[in-house]
C-alpha cells in the first residue's frame, strides 16, 4: 500500500476524493505523492521517523510548509488547494502548515537537494553547499542540472544565475549567466569559480 492508495482511501472516506494524485517527482526528486491543480503543486515527502513533509508550490514558487504524521492533515491542504484556496486560507486551516519567506525557502530547497538528488548531481550540490555564499542562492534543478539563482529574483525571470552543467558525475563547467562557459572542473572548484562569481551579484 502507497502513501497515495492511503491518501485516497483518507479521501474518499471523508466525502471528497482526490483528482490529479500520484506519485512521481517534483524538480528536487522523488516524492510519495503529488497532487497538481491550477494554481501549482502540493507535494509530500516521507520522513524517516516522523511523518511527512508537505510542500506548497504557486507555479515554482514554494509558499508554504508543514510537517505532520497525519494523512487527514494531508488531505485536508490537499483537497483545499484542489479548491482553489489561497496559501493563507491554507495556513488557517491547517495549523501544521506555515508560509515561508525568501530565506526559508532557499533553506529548504537546499535540505530537499542535500537529502534527495540523484546521483548525478549530488556532487556539485555537496561542494557547492559547502560555500555561504552559494548557500545562500536559491537552488533549482532543470533537466538534470544545478543551477543557482540570485533569491531576488523570480524563477521565471532571473537576471543573476549560474549553472553547473555537467561533463560526467565528477566533472562540470560553470555557466554564468550571460558569460562564457567556462572549463571542465572537478566538483570542488567548480563550486569556488562559482563562489567567486556569485560574491560579486
Amino acid at each position: 500500500m502507497t502513501l497515495v492508495d492511503d491518501l485516497r482511501r483518507c479521501a474518499d472516506a471523508s466525502g471528497g476524493p482526490l483528482s490529479r494524485l500520484d506519485a512521481g517527482g517534483d524538480r528536487f526528486g522523488p516524492v510519495a505523492a503529488i497532487l497538481f491543480a491550477s494554481g501549482g503543486y502540493v507535494s509530500v515527502r516521507q520522513r524517516d521517523h516522523d511523518g511527512y513533509t508537505v510542500l506548497i508550490w504557486a507555479g515554482d514558487e514554494l509558499e508554504a510548509w508543514g510537517i505532520t504524521p497525519r494523512l487527514d492533515d494531508i488531505v485536508t491542504t490537499m483537497r483545499s488547494w484542489q479548491a482553489g484556496h489561497s496559501v493563507q486560507a491554507l495556513t488557517e486551516a491547517s495549523p501544521y502548515l506555515t508560509t515561508v519567506d525568501q530565506q526559508t525557502a532557499v533553506d529548504i530547497l537546499w535540505g530537499l537537494l542535500s537529502g534527495n538528488s540523484d546521483p548525478h548531481v549530488s556532487a556539485i550540490v555537496t561542494a557547492a553547499a559547502a560555500h555561504p555564499v552559494l548557500r545562500a542562492q536559491r537552488p533549482w534543478i532543470s533537466h538534470g542540472t544545478l543551477h543557482l539563482l540570485h533569491p531576488g529574483d523570480p524563477a521565471g525571470s532571473t537576471r543573476r544565475g549560474l549553472a553547473f552543467l555537467p561533463v560526467d558525475e565528477d566533472r562540470f563547467t560553470v555557466l554564468v549567466y550571460g558569460g562564457p562557459t567556462g572549463p571542465v572542473q572537478d566538483a570542488e572548484t567548480a563550486a569556488a569559480t562559482a563562489a567567486a562569481a556569485a560574491s560579486a551579484w
